[in-house]
């Protein structure tokens, strides 16, 4: 469902630069300016993941807009001519 997948993204777009991030510097691959530019970016990802992937597992608002429980059923209105 969206939640997991919400979930999913964010917590790769953290740990795939986070990652790429530590290979990098241990290759001394980039000089220290652009390492810390890319530690302030995973930072980023890191605190809106922080904050985002608890709200769409708790929040009231997500689990109505983007869940259906097996027990509900959705009836159209019905048309009236």
């Amino acid at each position: 469902n969206f939640p997991h997948l919400v979930s999913i993204v964010m917590a790769f777009q953290f740990l795939i630069p986070l990652v790429l991030a530590l290979g990098i510097s241990r290759l001394n691959l980039l000089e220290a300016s652009e390492l810390q530019d890319t530690y302030k970016e995973i930072f980023r990802s890191f605190i809106r993941a922080a904050i985002w992937i608890p709200y769409m597992y708790h929040s009231q608002r997500v689990k109505n807009t983007f869940t259906v429980t097996p027990n509900k059923t959705i009836e159209a209105p019905a048309r009236s001519y």
